[in-house]
């Protein structure tokens, strides 16, 4: 076994150990706990943090739901032939959970470990870089699709689904004011 092999599966194992563990804590009642005197407070007067615990806290099926795929994702890790899917499915939930901890003003240390594990499973992607190359803009999709004679009319309808939502927002915003 090289030094390599060793760092590789060590980050892999650290990385699943503590994602598991605040599934676990979750599953648990032992995250999103939120005392009864700042629970009691004013909502202006809380802090980002504390309405972010109360938030997440209101929901235990969501909390449970955020622990399993902690849980779950964090096994995934621990197999080769499931690290990649794994990571993904990690990397997506982490990113999310770094941009809370940093825009609703969270302590320095979960901000911290979140971004942590966050580049941590960004790693794991990495290195499976080519991997995803290839999965994703070389293999050829056999889903069905309108064919069109027009590639113009076909990225006109393209554009659409993105600008005529925009238009409508906006339209929606001007009977607002």
């Amino acid at each position: 076994m090289s030094i390599y092999d060793f760092l590789y599966s060590g980050i892999r194992y650290c990385l699943a150990f503590n994602i598991a563990a605040f599934g676990w804590k979750k599953f648990y009642g032992l995250q999103f706990i939120v005392p009864e005197e700042i629970s009691n407070m004013p909502m202006n007067q809380q802090t980002g943090e504390w309405l972010t615990w109360f938030y997440f806290g209101y929901s235990h099926a969501f909390g449970l739901i955020i622990a399993v795929v902690q849980i779950v994702g964090g096994y995934l890790l621990l197999f080769r032939k499931t690290l990649l899917i794994g990571a993904i499915i990690l990397f997506s939930m982490l990113f999310n959970l770094t941009l809370i901890n940093l825009f609703y003003q969270m302590n320095a240390g979960a901000l911290l470990q979140s971004v942590l594990l966050t580049i941590g499973v960004l790693f794991l992607i990495i290195l499976d870089f080519k991997k995803l190359v290839v999965f994703f803009l070389k293999t050829k999709s056999n889903l069905p699709h309108i064919k069109f004679k027009s590639k113009i009319l076909q990225n006109i309808l393209r554009v659409s689904a993105i600008v005529l939502p925009l238009l409508f927002t906006i339209y929606l915003k001007s009977l607002v004011h």
